[in-house]
């Protein structure tokens, strides 16, 4: 398993950075435009809003040629999901629960072994993909608007019980990161590294 800081992380993710915002914010903004032409209240289907703004986003990814495929061109995840890969990376595009405080919560892989593979760094997690680099990048938004900055983990294991959940660090990812220069990349800390605490937890 190799083990990536999160510095070398956005360094790596920079020339990604602005074609998935954008990605994100073109998925929000057709989801809006749905319900607003059908007369939909998103609070009646939540999922539903979030599921347009999955399909728009991977239509914008897959023309870039960023979306996760297997080598028969049939998508990584099924769903819908999100799966950004890059150098290696593979990146996991997630919007979570929010808790009663605003924060976010990372999302735990349940009883999916694809998903408990996946959150563990297993060789090959995604089959016909590669050995990657796991990681998981969170994003909420507010009536429509992409919440910035969004949050990006780097998981190490888990299973449906949120105290099993272990994760190497957090650390934040906006669009102004695309544009640092390399001594600034070189300053970049999450805002929680794990194994510099001696723990592996979240």
């Amino acid at each position: 398993m190799r083990v990536t800081t999160y510095a070398e992380t956005v360094r790596q993710l920079r020339p990604v950075i602005i074609p998935l915002f954008e990605a994100l914010e073109d998925g929000l903004s057709a989801a809006t435009r749905d319900h607003a032409a059908k007369l939909i209240r998103r609070p009646d289907d939540p999922h539903y809003f979030g599921h347009t703004v999955r399909r728009m986003a991977i239509e914008s990814l897959r023309g870039l040629g960023l979306q996760a495929e297997r080598d028969s061109g049939r998508p990584a995840l099924a769903m819908s999901g999100i799966m950004l890969f890059f150098r290696g990376m593979a990146v996991r595009v997630l919007r979570p629960d929010v808790n009663r405080h605003g924060r976010v919560e990372i999302p735990i892989p349940g009883l999916s072994r694809p998903r408990q593979r996946f959150w563990r760094q297993d060789t090959e997690a995604i089959p016909g993909v590669g050995t990657t680099d796991n990681l998981l990048l969170l994003w909420t938004d507010d009536a429509g608007i992409l919440v910035e900055p969004l949050t990006l983990v780097r998981p190490l294991g888990g299973d449906h019980r949120r105290r099993n959940l272990r994760v190497d660090w957090i650390g934040h990812l906006d669009r102004g990161m695309a544009s640092l220069r390399e001594e600034d990349l070189d300053e970049l800390r999450p805002y929680v590294d794990y194994r510099q605490l001696g723990v592996e937890g979240a």
